[in-house]
């Protein structure tokens, strides 16, 4: 029996638990207003953590610059005195991830009294300063390389970096710069040049993206001029040849024309100018029916008209696609259409309409399964009718069997009418079928089935990299430009290890895999390895 004073005592104590915190959904419908913004930015390492606490996290704590609080201030879209909106906490807790410089970010709330809250800010910071060789095998090829970079200049979220890259096609260096906040504000800018041993590249991006549902206007002037030589592969082999040059360019303003709860609608203006032009053609193998591509010069010119639907449903999940990550999607319907007219008297070659059109959605029923649904359309009117039509359904899907073990699946539909010669489609080990080479058969449809059973442990070496295993099958076919049709089945099986990179800015995931072909493998015999970060889906 229990004692009286404990049955005296026992309905104190329920009286006397505290009340669990109120959301920022509750804070809401209350009314409350944020009185106090409090910023605490956490170093790489945690070491409150064992794990993180080794000699190499206490040190690399010590080498890093943290991120100033202004920069994180700066992002955010709420502001002392605003009445809590749930939406914008969330909104910038996505916008805080996606910062390449920041590892994982939250906002807490802490009621404070006469209805007013302290919205307490918690970023952690990514390791962002590297020095690091790359080596990537895929498809019997190898790719190799070297970067500096550093992606938060001394605690400013400002990026800069040199790349050095060998890949089986040509060697490539470059130069990037990527500022977030440009002269701290909401405007962005991405400049890049590369010398490429067949061209070069140079690109520039200024942008005043929309941060939220609800931001009034975007803007995005852009503009790259690529000089590179252009190959057709068949069995991997190079069929045709030529230099070629491309010249983009587009001047894109939209505002939110209405915004209702989780909606919002979007119209505005775009001016494309598009310029393709090559060298002679030039036949490197026997073409084995393998009609020549289309090098004529191409000139898209002219005006269009966009409207965009975005709906907001987003989530986070865990470690789906990388480890001991947040991962942020959306469940809304989202999709933008863009349709206009190339003009010929400024040039454009096209004498009718364009179009593109892209859509997203997806689908879950909690925190154990993920469906993902995107799509995409274009097409321009040239000449001898319409050309270059693509259209590419992609469908990604998660189930997860607990904190440890995963399902994934990965399925790609494409199909094109006339496609540029830079559009052409192929099958292999770098379109999604691991067991078989890179290029093996080029084409203007497509399909591609990749399943995957994943399962992480945990083993943890100093904190930075976490060991994780996967086996899967690939599956695919291809409709091939020298008129025989739709191949038949090509598939693979393989497994190997997944290795994350817990404390690094890009979360990245390394693949050592092999792939052995169980069907179509026309002569190819053996494994397959793949080496790198390598990750679709």
């Amino acid at each position: 029996m229990r004692p009286l004073f404990l049955s005296l005592l026992f309905p104190l104590t329920l009286l006397a638990a505290p009340e669990p915190a109120p959301d920022w959904e509750a804070l809401e419908a209350r009314g409350a207003s944020i009185a106090e913004i409090q910023v605490e930015i956490q170093d790489v390492f945690n070491l409150k953590d064992p794990r993180d606490n080794t000699i190499l996290g206490r040190l690399a704590d010590q080498l890093h610059v943290t991120t100033r609080e202004r920069v994180v201030r700066q992002a955010l879209l709420f502001k002392l005195g605003d009445r809590v909106s749930a939406r914008r906490v969330h909104e910038t807790e996505r916008l805080l991830r996606s910062l390449i410089f920041l590892k994982d970010a939250e906002i807490v709330p802490e009621p404070l009294p006469g209805g007013q809250v302290r919205a307490h800010v918690r970023v952690r910071d990514g390791w962002t300063l590297k020095l690091s060789i790359h080596y990537k095998l895929l498809g019997g090829q190898t790719t190799k390389g070297l970067a500096l970079q550093e992606q938060n200049l001394l605690g400013t979220g400002k990026t800069l970096v040199f790349n050095w890259v060998q890949d089986p096609v040509r060697s490539t260096k470059t130069f990037s710069y990527l500022d977030s906040q440009l002269l701290a504000s909401s405007w962005t800018l991405a400049a890049a040049y590369s010398s490429l041993s067949d061209g070069s590249a140079r690109s520039v991006n200024l942008q005043r993206p929309y941060r939220s549902l609800d931001t009034p206007w975007s803007v995005t002037i852009q503009g790259s001029t690529t000089e590179s030589g252009y190959s057709l592969y068949d069995q991997g082999d190079t069929i045709y040849s030529a230099h070629s040059r491309v010249d983009r360019s587009q001047l894109a303003a939209s505002f939110a024309a209405a915004v209702r709860g989780d909606t919002a609608w979007r119209l505005g203006l775009v001016l494309n100018d598009q310029e393709y032009r090559y060298g002679p053609l030039s036949v490197d193998a026997p073409p084995g029916g393998l009609p020549a591509p289309d090098v004529s010069t191409r000139v898209q010119r002219g005006p269009g008209l966009t409207l965009g639907f975005y709906q907001d449903g987003y989530g986070t999940w865990r470690d789906l696609l990388g480890m001991d990550a947040t991962e942020d999607y959306n469940l809304g319907w989202t999709w933008d259409l863009t349709a206009g007219c190339g003009l010929p008297a400024r040039g454009a070659t096209g004498q009718g309409p364009y179009f593109q059109a892209d859509l997203g959605k997806g689908w879950s029923s909690g925190q154990r399964d993920l469906l993902l649904l995107q799509g995409a359309a274009s097409g321009r009117r040239g000449p001898g009718g319409w050309e270059d039509v693509l259209a590419e359904l992609t469908c990604t899907g998660y189930w997860k069997q607990g904190p440890h073990a995963s399902t994934a699946a990965w399925l790609d539909l494409a199909q094109a009418h006339r496609p540029a010669p830079e559009d052409i489609y192929y099958l292999g080990a770098n379109a999604g079928l691991r067991g078989y080479p890179n290029n093996l058969h080029p084409g203007d449809g497509r399909w591609i089935l990749s399943l995957e059973q994943r399962a992480l442990t945990e083993q943890r070496w100093w904190g930075i990299l976490r060991l994780g295993f996967v086996a899967f099958a690939d599956l695919g076919g291809i409709h091939r430009l020298d008129g025989t049709g739709w191949t038949g089945l090509y598939a693979d099986v393989g497994a190997g290890l997944r290795l994350g990179d817990l404390k690094s800015s890009l979360g990245r995931v390394i693949l050592i895999t092999a792939a052995r072909p169980v069907a179509q493998a026309d002569g190819i015999k053996g494994l397959q390895l793949t080496i790198g970060n390598i990750v679709r889906f």
